[in-house]
């Protein structure tokens, strides 16, 4: 009797788990903002009439990136449309003050060169990616870019590998970061190209700050070790 007791119960057991899993994939599912469908999408971008230089770029790069993935490319505006929407820079900042406390806990404290950080945050239809500083609102929308996929490997567009994505999600989103580093580079020689350099190290969160005495000073800290 025992036997068959168990027996009937795992049959049930069989049926039920894939039902409970079923479920469960659509509650997530249901919890995602769709901001391409299909190849279409109602997704407005929102950036400030008075953005920085990377501010600016950040929200142009997100509109082309999102197009180049899905073929949808959302507007870019100084305002939300009726769709989900990003707002960049500035405009989050203003959008959802709160998102100053979160960069404020985890900005480096009394920086010597420079202090990056950034925060992303969604809340409902809205997406919020902002930074510390100008250069930090184009490191914000880089992080969602790479989080969708997104790589640059070398300068210009040779380098990049952009995955192909008819449809773009996002789930819950609460992230602030700042980097350790506060300078973060490559170099590049007196003779090389310098094609889109600048933008490369943006999309991988690096500057162009350098101290002064920055080279080659690798035989300043080894000569005791040599003749």
């Amino acid at each position: 009797i025992k036997t068959a007791a168990a027996g009937s119960v795992m049959k049930t057991l069989r049926y039920i788990a894939p039902l409970c899993l079923i479920s469960l994939a659509l509650l997530c599912r249901a919890e995602e903002l769709v901001i391409v469908e299909n190849g279409k999408t109602t997704a407005t971008i929102v950036v400030s009439a008075n953005a920085g230089v990377w501010e600016k770029r950040a929200a142009t790069d997100l509109a082309h990136y999102i197009e180049l993935m899905s073929g949808a490319l959302p507007a870019v505006a100084d305002a939300p449309g009726n769709g989900p929407a990003f707002f960049v820079g500035a405009a989050a900042l203003a959008a959802e003050p709160a998102l100053k406390q979160a960069l404020d806990a985890v900005v480096k404290k009394n920086p010597i060169v420079r202090a990056d950080a950034i925060v992303m945050r969604r809340s409902a239809q809205r997406v919020y990616l902002a930074g510390s500083n100008d250069e930090s609102h184009y490191f914000a929308v880089a992080q969602l870019l790479q989080d969708w996929g997104c790589r640059w490997y070398v300068p210009t567009e040779f380098g990049e590998c952009i995955p192909e994505q008819p449809r773009l999600a996002l789930g819950s989103l609460d992230r602030a970061y700042a980097p350790p580093f506060e300078i973060r580079h490559y170099w590049l020689s007196w003779n090389a190209d310098s094609t889109d350099a600048r933008e490369f190290r943006r999309r991988n969160f690096m500057t162009e700050t350098s101290m002064d005495g920055m080279g080659h000073a690798l035989g300043h800290f080894t000569k005791k070790l040599t003749p």
